[in-house]
């Protein structure tokens, strides 16, 4: 109150030191009036207020000692005790300030605990950011760390401390889960893909609407490596090769390509300065080659005639590779010895078996707090976490079979087209040579026969001289 309060009027009664006010507009309360303050009497002396009793009743320091009567008019005063008193209050406050004027009031934080951190919130005091170590910054979620920012340029997110992939002058990016981290892509609202780890490995899927494209701007290649060591490599022009020189197969035994289309014939080494030349074929392995051809015929695949049934199937022409292996044993030739004799093993290939299993996680929730926000007026929401039920796929303990033992024969077609031709050849050049001899044969035999003619010609004339 800063100026006189005169609304309504009061009641004295002798010997007392309660007084009453009446009239309309009074309320002593909401007009600020305090212990200190002056209340005018009837004798217009002035006397201290000890105490607000009510809206409309006050108490003095002295009793009342005129007669009892009600409807007086009264004045009263406020008195420099309120300028001490607001001093002292002012006094507390600039005391009780100074912390926070040197500490949050310039910029610097006390170190808190993820319960109750250093910046939080009206309503939700587990939730906001703190110091979490030395030159690391964490923001807090339900009590729980949930980002790290520390000052060699990490970022973690999860809970996580400290990088666990590590090195100087390198900046980390880190996810840490539970069961298992996933980093989602969205356009939007719209799913995109995500890449998700789990304890045995990490997957990029990628949703139906979108590709995935990999690409240097420069003329830079991309590598593929595997226990640390490069593989393969897509070179800036577009080159696929692998990353050492005549060490890794397309395609294995058990695991086959099924086709490969290519615009020109493959080029295969041939260098003789990679060669140790041994001879041509001998004659155990000439006629091992003269008998291949007559195991060639035309075939089906078994596993095409499962799908496209006999009369879909397409038509093969060539050998069978144990029947042409055969012929080796029959000629006493090791087949193993010759590099387009194929015979390929590979071990069992299994798995461990999941199913679905609903699981119960905890998971963050807006809930109302039913407070009210000093300053907006709207309701307060916390994050808690809740138990939500969850299908996961989780191991069984047993174990699927993916690929069964087996083992395949195989030929090298064109070594073995080789050796056909070889065959061919050496019975091409063994007819040449007959030919040849069967040329001379005849020629002595028309010269015999050129004798004959003439011994016949000299007999004719003889016989007509005599």
């Amino acid at each position: 109150m800063s100026t006189w309060y005169k609304t309504g009027t009061v009641a004295y009664t002798n010997g007392q030191t309660i007084v009453t006010g009446s009239g309309a507009g009074l309320n002593w309360i909401e007009a600020g009036i305090q212990p200190g303050d002056a209340l005018r009497l009837p004798s217009r002396e002035f006397v201290e207020i000890t105490a607000i009793l009510s809206a409309n009743q006050l108490e003095i320091a002295e009793p009342y000692l005129a007669a009892t009567s009600a409807g007086h008019a009264y004045t009263i005063k406020p008195t420099t005790a309120r300028d001490v008193e607001l001093l002292t209050s002012i006094q507390a406050f600039r005391g009780s300030f100074e912390s926070v004027r040197d500490n949050i009031g310039s910029g610097r934080f006390p170190v808190g605990t993820l319960t109750t951190p250093a910046g939080r919130f009206i309503g939700d005091e587990d939730t906001g950011f703190d110091r979490i170590y030395a030159n690391a910054f964490g923001i807090v979620a339900g009590g729980a760390l949930r980002v790290l920012w520390d000052g060699g340029n990490n970022t973690i997110f999860g809970g996580g401390t400290a990088p666990v992939y590590n090195a100087p002058n390198r900046t980390t990016m880190q996810i840490n889960g539970v069961e298992g981290a996933l980093l989602a892509f969205l356009t939007g609202d719209t799913k995109r893909g995500y890449i998700f780890a789990t304890n045995e490995e990490v997957a990029m899927e990628i949703e139906p609407s979108c590709t995935l494209k990999l690409n240097t701007f420069g003329n830079k290649s991309i590598t593929i490596s595997t226990t640390n060591t490069p593989r393969w490599v897509f070179e800036g022009g577009g080159t696929y090769r692998p990353a050492s020189d005549n060490t890794l197969p397309i395609g294995a035994a058990g695991n086959r390509v099924s086709g490969i289309f290519l615009g020109t014939s493959p080029t295969v080494t041939s260098d003789e300065r990679d060669k140790a030349w041994r001879s041509e074929l001998s004659e155990e392995e000439l006629a091992v080659a003269r008998e291949i051809a007559d195991e060639f015929g035309i075939f089906q695949y078994h596993d095409a005639i499962a799908v496209k049934g006999t009369e879909g199937a397409r038509l093969h022409y060539g050998p069978r590779a144990q029947r042409v292996f055969e012929l080796f044993d029959k000629h006493g030739l090791d087949w193993r010895r010759y590099a387009w004799c194929c015979h390929d093993e590979w071990s069992r290939l299994v798995e461990d078996e999941t199913a679905p299993v609903e699981t119960i996680q905890t998971q963050p929730v807006y809930r109302p707090t039913g407070e009210i926000d000093p300053e907006t007026g709207e309701p307060l929401h916390r994050v808690v976490f809740e138990p939500v039920p969850v299908t996961q796929q989780q191991k069984t303990g047993r174990t699927i079979t993916i690929r069964e033992q087996g083992d395949r024969y195989g030929i090298r077609y064109e070594q073995m087209t080789l050796w056909v031709i070889a065959a061919l050849r050496a019975d091409s050049r063994a007819d040449r040579a007959q030919i040849e001899t069967m040329k001379g044969e005849i020629a002595e035999l028309k010269g015999q026969l050129a004798m004959l003619s003439a011994f016949e010609d000299r007999i004719a004339a003889l016989e007509l001289r005599g």
